[in-house]
């Protein structure tokens, strides 16, 4: 009506400028977003979420694990008081001046344990590092070259300063004879039977392994006579013709020593052999039966005969092996759990094929090693050791001193 006002709520098609609203109704101005638009985006996010949230949660939890893996089977060991001891060895005023160093205490409160320093040369301080450990076997390898024997892994590292007689026998002697002058052992020890190298355990032996690297047959007459500054003074082991007479120190002759050249005197012998413990199995094959007779098969050493029947105290004192060849080679997984039986390790059959070889070998009198055990992880290794030191092995080979010092040990 004309005259009336219009209402301020009624609709009016045309904005302030003019211009029509129609566009904003239809939902066509382009200053807004289609809703198309959002949907679109919103998927994408949804998708990326849904397949990057799988991967970081992957990513994060293989981190943690990973973390988790190297703290458990790869402990950081480091021995500073070991170090401190043999870092300046040998040096003018420090441990290792000729044998003023080797006093008749150097073993006071070490506690002998079954370990065999394995390459026991290759050491900062050959010998006298093992003992501070406690190690009661030491390794040597020889090779003869001219009129002596050197002692090194290969020809490479040989080094004319480097003799058995260096490194092991000259300081067996001057250890020994400091141990006969300390009153306090010898008042715990039979006096007709020297002392031997432990302060805590006097009667106890340390077991020598000498690898024979050349020709056993040159080898074995100068290595005897190499003992003689030993045999002179009733450190060795022995052999008197009906009785194994207890030593301070017991030699062990092994890799291409010969049967026949130990046991050629029937009345005195002071070298003992490492027996083929592949050979020992209870309720094996018999090994004659894969072998010429009177030969050793492939996997024995070729200097020993394969009748294991044949091996007794009187001319043997190990019974050796490599584990990854006659009994597993265990891959570097975490799928052990510990404990001191093997079925959480091996198979039935690998657990019956160990438990002969170690029954065959005690019911023969004979000390079980086994070398070529894993070395890593660490938690796999000390797997395995608890395992052989449950199953009856007598003693573990080491490469790794204070990490076997540091575990707990039955007795020897």
């Amino acid at each position: 009506m004309a005259g009336v006002p219009q209402s301020r709520n009624t609709f009016d098609e045309r904005d302030h400028d003019g211009s029509s609203n129609v566009a904003l109704l239809d939902g066509k101005c382009k200053s807004y977003p289609k809703p198309y638009h959002h949907a679109t985006r919103r998927r994408r996010w949804t998708v990326w979420t849904l397949l990057a949230l799988p991967i970081l949660l992957l990513c994060f939890g293989s981190t943690i694990y990973l973390t988790s893996l190297i703290i458990i089977l790869s402990p950081i060991r480091w021995d500073e008081e070991a170090f401190s001891t043999f870092r300046q060895w040998g040096q003018p005023g420090h441990l290792g001046t000729g044998f003023s160093g080797y006093t008749a205490n150097f073993t006071h409160n070490v506690r002998p344990i079954p370990c065999h320093s394995h390459n026991d040369y290759w050491r900062r301080v050959p010998l006298f590092e093992a003992l501070s450990y406690g190690c009661s076997s030491v390794e040597a390898d020889v090779w003869r070259f001219d009129s002596e024997l050197y002692v090194g892994h290969s020809t490479r590292a040989l080094q004319r300063q480097r003799t058995f007689s260096n490194l092991y026998v000259e300081p067996l002697v001057a250890l020994l004879n400091a141990r006969q002058t300390n009153a306090s052992s010898a008042a715990e020890s039979d006096s007709a039977r020297p002392v031997g190298v432990w302060d805590r355990d006097p009667a106890h032996p340390l077991v020598l392994l000498v690898d024979f690297k050349n020709s056993g047959r040159a080898i074995w007459p100068l290595f005897i006579a190499q003992l003689e500054p030993l045999r002179a003074r009733n450190y060795l082991t022995h052999f008197d013709g009906e009785n194994v007479v207890p030593g301070p120190v017991t030699v062990v002759a092994t890799g291409d020593a010969h049967f026949d050249l130990a046991v050629a005197n029937a009345t005195y012998r002071d070298v003992f052999l490492d027996a083929p413990l592949a050979a020992m199995a209870d309720g094996s094959v018999s090994v004659s039966s894969t072998a010429g007779a009177g030969h050793a098969p492939a996997s024995l050493p070729q200097g020993l005969p394969a009748n294991p029947d044949l091996y007794n105290p009187t001319n043997s004192y190990y019974a050796s092996a490599s584990f990854s060849k006659t009994v597993a080679y265990l891959l570097p997984f975490p799928r052990f759990g510990g404990g001191s039986g093997g079925g959480q390790l091996l198979s039935p059959s690998k657990l019956k094929i160990l438990r002969g070889q170690i029954g065959g070998a005690h019911r023969r009198g004979l000390k079980v090693r086994y070398w070529g055990t894993p070395a890593w992880p660490h938690g796999l290794r000390r797997a395995v050791w608890d395992m052989l030191v449950g199953e009856g092995a007598d003693y573990l080979n080491v490469d790794d001193l204070a990490e076997a010092a540091g575990r707990e040990w039955r007795s020897v």
